[in-house]
């Protein structure tokens, strides 16, 4: 029965509204002109003119006799006759000549007449009326009230949309149309807020009966209009009545729903009731400057265009309430109307004649003295609002206070958290504060599960499943998803556990938590507390919690992989060389290849001997501390240590970063190493530690060397096995530190009184070499420098 009812309504509704709408449209591109004047017309005889407009100078007074109009005769004149002449009569400029008689005198006067083209804002009001119809009858709940708010938007559309001129069956099709619409819109109207907001119908019979009885406005209209069969003494205080009624009556209707409404179901009352104030404001404001005799030029029909705010804002209340904070709207409505008011009165009370006095006073001229009393007047209103608008918010809007009152405070404190634990604990009791839901859920990934870590409310689900279609769709696209009705993103879940969690939870908003682009968390809210919904200002407010939250995680976890990477460096620092490890550790490759480096061998001279007869444990603990020296002093000259075998040591200068004067860097840290050797466990023994230095310089080949189960970093070929040959020939030549030529001629200013031997023969090799040598006597101490530059940094 439903179907076939709205099947009929639009296939009648439709075609009779495109045909009026193509009437209205071809009026509007032709600005075809019509008279101000009414008229009463009888056969063989002339009209007469029964009412001018008083707003409108046309010379014309009631009473008088029109003779012609453009020329052409109006005598035996009807009124289709009398409108077609005035269209085709009347020039572009819309000034028409026309012979009238008056107490038996003739005149010809210019009388004004009406452009089509001034209502253009009725063709909007129509338009946005019929469109807002068709998408709620497309897109809207299938609901009574759904049904009744699109047959209201209809009435609407016929009732603007009979803007044309007629003459002929259009007259009464005008008519028709008019009376349809008026009617449609007067009852479908109280009727649709009684359905409010479930679609129930009243149970009192009385109310039931309402709507049609305060329907009978849209006959009365045309009986008021067309002054048939009733006379219009009768039927225009009928139809004030009527409209009186119908007023009184929306005004108790909404104020009973509201009342009793959900802060929801209340929520989409103040869009209707927005639109509606919005709609009645504009032609207030127009009709107050009409009064005050302020110049209104064409204000007067673009007001009528804000009647498309009632359509707008039911499109909003029934689909999409949530998509901007109705209250924010209320309250910088409310303070527009009070502008434009004070504005009003303060040009009704004469304030051009006061601010032209106080001009004249201060010596002023005129119109600067106007702008800079309205500037000031301004000035003072916007003050006003700015001291009154947070106690509005507060008194009026708790949550919305409570919520905004807090961000910079809660921002400072989640950027302030030391840990997770403390982060989400801040976050979950500051919004169980102020959002006030009946249940929370912070969720946060820990490998490939999704484990709970914070919140409240007795439907929390301790893990989440990771497939569910929550986290597939902040996947896809990490942004806010609301989960309840009236939000313009509104999703719609189907799967069962999702819905059932959704059930169970009161889920209402999921906020993302990122890391590098990655899901990581979410954040879980069910509905409000107070039965409100989540408004984008709200929905921002949360995203950019959720913001810092994100931050934060992402802030915890690179500091905690910034520790383990530290301690792991300080690890490998200690089984393979420094810089290595630090390369390592950076995440640079190690690239092996010859270069030209310095190398030094490092062995204590009769280790074996004093070893011999010692207990292990003071041997190991003078070797630990020998060790120790010696990686101190060459770290300090910016060598690198290979290894240590035993009781040797080889280090590198120049590898794996390249090191200036790396020949003086190694041949200071060998005479280092020579003058600390008798401090090196002296407590344990008798005689003094000694040692032989070796050191050559020349290209070796440094990189890894691959073992069963690990890697070698090491330095290769004929240099490695020079310097170990010179290091081995200390103890024949009695030399504390052995150099070949190339380091002695790089490093001749540090090898003061190094003596030279020629042409040796090095065990293994076929070329004789030149090398210079320390001698063990003396401490070197006279010698050493303060470290270069280089070996320092």
């Amino acid at each position: 029965m439903t179907f076939v009812y709205q099947a009929v309504m639009w296939a009648g509704i439709c075609p009779l509204w495109l045909w009026c709408f193509a009437l209205m449209s071809r009026d509007l591109y032709y600005a075809t002109p019509y008279s101000y004047l009414d008229i009463r017309t009888a056969p063989l005889t002339f009209p007469i003119v029964t009412r001018a407009p008083v707003t409108i100078e046309t010379g014309v007074h009631a009473g008088d006799v029109l003779l012609e109009w453009g020329g052409e005769s109006l005598y035996g004149a009807t009124d289709d006759s009398f409108t077609l002449t005035v269209a085709s009569r009347t020039p572009p400029k819309h000034i028409a000549q026309v012979t009238l008689q008056r107490d038996g005198e003739t005149h010809t006067l210019d009388v004004p007449t009406g452009s089509m083209r001034s209502f253009w804002p009725r063709a909007l009001a129509t338009l946005v009326f019929f469109g807002v119809g068709l998408i709620l009858q497309l897109r809207g709940p299938p609901t009574n009230m759904t049904r009744s708010f699109v047959a209201m938007l209809l009435g609407g559309a016929l009732g603007f949309v009979c803007t044309f001129t007629a003459t002929g069956y259009l007259v009464h099709v005008r008519y028709a149309v008019l009376v349809t619409g008026v009617t449609m819109f007067t009852g479908f109207a109280v009727q649709s807020f009684l359905l409010f907001p479930d679609g129930e119908p009243p149970r009192s019979r009385w109310l039931r009966w309402l709507p049609a009885v305060l329907a009978l406005g849209g006959p009365m209209d045309f009986l008021q209009e067309s002054q048939l069969w009733i006379p219009s003494s009768i039927t225009r205080p009928a139809f004030l009545i009527l409209t009186v009624a119908m007023n009184l009556s929306l005004c108790a209707i909404v104020a009973w729903r509201y009342h009793g409404a959900s802060a929801t179901d209340r929520r989409m009352l103040k869009w209707i009731l927005w639109g509606v104030y919005l709609a009645v404001f504009f032609p207030t404001v127009t009709a107050i400057m009409f009064f005050l005799e302020m110049p209104l030029g064409r204000l007067f029909y673009i007001s009528i265009a804000a009647l498309a705010f009632i359509p707008i804002a039911l499109l909003i209340a029934v689909l999409r309430y949530n998509i901007f904070d109705i209250n924010r709207l209320i309250t910088l409505t409310a303070f527009g109307s009070i502008l434009i008011a004070v504005l009003l009165v303060a040009a009704g009370v004469g304030l051009p004649q006061v601010a032209t006095l106080a001009g004249a006073a201060l010596g002023l001229p005129p119109v600067l003295a106007q702008t800079l009393s309205t500037i000031t007047l301004v000035m003072l209103v916007f003050s006003t609002h700015k001291a009154l608008s947070p106690w509005i918010t507060r008194k009026f809007f708790p949550e919305r206070w409570a919520l905004e009152s807090v961000t910079p405070r809660l921002l400072l404190q989640l950027q302030a958290a030391k840990n997770t634990s403390e982060l989400f604990e801040t976050l979950v009791q500051s919004l169980r504060r102020t959002v006030q839901p009946v249940a929370l859920a912070a969720y946060c990934r820990v490998q490939q599960h999704w484990e709970l870590v914070a919140g409240f409310g007795q439907a929390i689900a301790p893990v989440l499943k990771p497939d569910c279609e929550i986290l597939a769709r902040l996947r896809a696209q990490p942004s806010a998803l609301l989960s309840e009705a009236g939000a313009a993103e509104t999703i719609v879940l189907s799967q069962p556990y999702d819905m059932s969690l959704a059930a169970g939870f009161g889920l209402s908003l999921t906020l993302p938590l990122t890391h590098s682009n990655s899901l990581c968390g979410v954040l879980m809210l069910g509905r409000k507390a107070s039965g409100d919904i989540y408004v984008a200002s709200e929905v921002a407010l949360l995203t950019a919690f959720a913001q810092m939250v994100s931050e934060r995680l992402s802030r915890f976890e690179a500091e905690a992989m910034m520790q383990q990477t530290r301690e792991m460096h300080d690890k490998l620092c200690r089984y393979v060389p420094g810089a290595i490890a630090t390369a390592l550790g950076e995440g640079h490759a190690i690239d092996p290849g010859e270069r030209e480096v310095t190398l030094m061998f490092v062995d204590i001279r009769g280790y074996s001997g004093f070893a011999e007869g010692r207990d292990v444990r003071e041997v190991f603990s003078t070797l630990n501390e020998y060790t120790g020296e010696l990686s101190a002093i060459v770290r300090s000259y910016g060598g690198n240590i290979v290894e240590f075998n035993g009781d040797g040591m080889m280090t590198v200068f120049g590898a794996p970063q390249v090191l200036p004067h790396k020949e003086e860097a190694a041949v200071r840290a060998a005479l280092a190493i020579h003058a600390i050797m008798p401090m090196v466990g002296e407590h344990s023994r008798s005689l003094p530690l000694q040692v032989g230095i070796g050191i050559a310089t020349g290209a070796a080949y440094v990189g890894s060397i691959s073992a069963v189960d690990r890697s070698i970093w090491t330095a290769v070929g004929e240099t490695t096995n020079r310097a170990a040959r010179l290091q081995t020939l200390t103890r024949e030549l009695r030399a504390a530190v052995l150099v070949d030529e190339r380091t002695w001629r790089r490093a001749r200013e540090v090898c003061i009184g190094f003596v030279h031997h020629k042409r040796l023969k090095l065990r293994g090799m076929r070329v004789q070499q030149d090398v210079f040598a320390k001698p063990l006597e003396g401490q070197a101490l006279d010698i050493l420098r303060p470290n270069i530059q280089v070996a320092a940094s």
